[in-house]
């Protein structure tokens, strides 16, 4: 039982409905990003042919996409109504940071699951930790896009702090854990539709199997990994005050 007094947090299936709900309320806005998102990263790999294009697209693209929906659905969920120049302005300037984040993050998994899938028991090992350490870290660009009083200098480190310590945190680890279990599900769906492209010799499989799948995703798994972070800090810090 609550605390009284305290805001207990939002169960994790109603996290899910308002999250759909605030993707449906932006719906033109995320749709048209989306729509420019997967647009550059074709222009990259198929009309560019830039080398690498589809892993330069996740490294640059998605994130910048990611801050987007996260700034938003912090606007949208604020106690007083927030302006829309407002969650641009705080969407232009936290970008940079969470395209470095994410490019760690994405080094990071990829340890895990070259790791995990390895024969070796030491590379097993790491692998598994690594993983563990990727989830832990699922709400590190959302703490670098929505939380306030940080400046350019401390805004990655506070954000690898933050996001972190909230995710160790009961229960929000479950849910971090089940967030990071949906980008593992997407992964393997990535995989599967690569392979069943190859298979079929579709043009650009690597290409096919990812851009589209990946950035259709960014919008619902970003608003409920940014109202899991959003619920967790603010029933903590109601917490703190009634502490």
């Amino acid at each position: 039982m609550p605390e009284r007094g305290v805001k207990p947090h939002a169960s994790f299936l109603a996290l899910c409905g308002l999250a759909l709900r605030l993707v449906l309320r932006r719906f033109p806005l995320f749709a048209t990003a989306t729509a420019i998102a997967i647009g550059l990263q074709a222009l990259l790999a198929i009309v560019w042919r830039v080398p690498h294009a589809v892993l330069l697209g996740s490294f640059v693209v998605l994130p910048i996409l990611t801050t987007l929906v996260y700034a938003f659905v912090a606007a949208d969920t604020r106690p007083e109504p927030m302006p829309a120049a407002a969650a641009w302005e705080r969407f232009l300037e936290r970008s940079w940071a969470v395209v470095i984040i994410d490019f760690v993050l994405a080094y990071i998994g990829a340890i895990g699951l070259s790791g995990a899938s390895s024969a070796a028991p030491v590379g097993a090992i790491v692998g598994i930790l690594a993983l563990g350490l990727s989830a832990a870290l699922v709400f590190t660009d959302a703490a670098a896009t929505v939380d306030d009083d940080v400046t350019v200098a401390s805004v990655i480190p506070h954000a690898f702090v933050r996001g972190l310590t909230t995710a160790w945190r009961w229960p929000i680890f479950p849910r971090a854990i089940a967030i990071f279990s949906i980008q593992l599900i997407v992964y393997a769906l990535e995989n599967a539709t690569f392979t069943l492209l190859q298979h079929r010799h579709v043009a650009e499989p690597e290409f096919w199997s990812q851009v589209p799948i990946l950035t259709l995703v960014v919008p619902p798994l970003a608003a409920l990994t940014g109202l899991v972070y959003l619920d967790a800090n603010e029933a903590g810090a109601n917490r703190n005050e009634d502490s």
